[in-house]
C-alpha cells in the first residue's frame, strides 16, 4: 500500500499574502477540494487499497486517478458517488447527517448501558438534561 506524505506547513510570506488576498469563495473551494482529497486518500489506506486498484475499478488510468484526487481537479458529483460506491464508505457527508449518526449512536451506548444495569441516569444539577453516571 502506497503511504501518503504529510505535507508541513511551511509560511512563505508571499505565497500567504496571495492566499489572504483569494476571495472567500475561492478560499473555500480550495479548502473543501482538499478535504475530499483526504477523505479519498484516508479511505483507501482504510481499505488497503492501491490507487491501482481504485483506478482499474473507476476503469480509469493511474494517471488520471492521481489527478482526480489530488485535491486540485473538480469532481462531479457522479465521480464522487462512484467512488464511494466502489470504496463502500461515504466521501461527503452532511453535518445533519453527522448529528443523526452521533445521536443513534448514543442511543445505542445508553441501551446498552441500561441493559448492563452499570450505569444510572442523574441530572445534571440546575438544568432540565439528564447524564448516564458510572456506578
Amino acid at each position: 500500500m502506497k503511504k501518503f506524505k504529510k505535507v508541513a506547513t511551511v509560511n512563505i510570506p508571499e505565497v500567504q499574502e496571495i492566499l489572504n488576498s483569494l476571495p472567500k469563495e475561492n478560499k473555500k473551494y480550495v479548502s473543501k477540494s482538499m478535504d475530499i482529497a483526504q477523505q479519498i486518500h484516508l479511505l483507501l489506506e482504510e481499505k488497503d487499497m492501491l490507487q491501482k486498484d481504485f483506478a482499474e475499478k473507476l476503469n480509469k488510468t493511474e494517471a488520471e486517478v492521481s489527478k482526480l484526487i489530488s485535491g486540485t481537479h473538480n469532481l462531479t458529483m457522479r465521480t464522487i458517488t462512484r467512488m464511494e460506491t466502489i470504496l463502500d464508505a461515504d466521501i461527503l457527508v452532511p453535518p445533519f447527517r453527522i448529528k443523526q449518526n452521533a445521536l443513534r449512536y448514543l442511543g445505542e451506548i445508553y441501551r446498552a448501558a441500561v441493559k448492563k444495569d452499570d450505569c444510572k441516569v442523574v441530572q445534571l444539577e440546575g438544568q432540565n438534561q439528564n447524564i448516564l453516571q458510572a456506578v
